[in-house]
């Protein structure tokens, strides 16, 4: 039986849909979890900062980007989790471009499939889990309603496979 290629699942969802969640609850220990706000925290830790952004957004991708190169460098065994809101199309793209260029710098483009995993959940639903958070990890309400109407139905696999006809990736929705 042939052996499965490593996944690099991409999480897509309004904070408090269970991104997070559902990747505890899929991975094994040999499995590499990686989070946009995990990163963010790291930041604010080395640069001892109270604020949400703690630096300029460019800045925050370009650490972020790095977070992720670290991870695919050093990667030996196991899927890995990429834990980022990534609602719109755009956002989705600037990942993959990066992503992509890390992948074929390290000669891994071969490496693994991608499954894109589509948390969509109803913004009540959304809004009740983040009023459980504390912290930096409670995203303000209007932020999330502001997300959820930028939020486009742009997920499809058809796109994906036109988009990226050279790599393997699947779409999964979560309800």
């Amino acid at each position: 039986m042939e052996k499965t290629k490593p996944t690099i699942y991409l999480m897509s969802g309004l904070p408090g849909s269970g991104k997070s969640t559902w990747c505890r609850e899929h991975m094994y220990t040999y499995d590499t979890y990686v989070s946009r706000d995990e990163c963010r925290n790291i930041l604010r830790k080395q640069l001892n900062s109270d604020q949400y952004f703690p630096v300029a957004e460019k800045e925050e991708w370009e650490w972020w980007m790095s977070y992720i190169q670290f991870v695919i460098s050093e990667w030996r065994e196991g899927d890995i989790y990429i834990d980022q809101t990534m609602l719109t199309f755009p956002s989705f793209k600037k990942l993959m471009k990066d992503l992509v260029w890390i992948l074929r710098f390290y000669e891994r483009t071969e490496t693994f499939r991608f499954e894109i995993v589509r948390m969509n959940k109803p913004i009540e639903v959304c809004l009740y889990f983040n009023s459980k958070r504390e912290g930096f990890a409670r995203v303000p309400d209007d932020v999330i309603h502001r997300m959820s109407m930028t939020q486009t139905q742009w997920l499809d696999e058809e796109v994906l496979r036109k988009t990226y006809p050279d790599l393997n990736i699947t779409l999964t929705t979560i309800e």
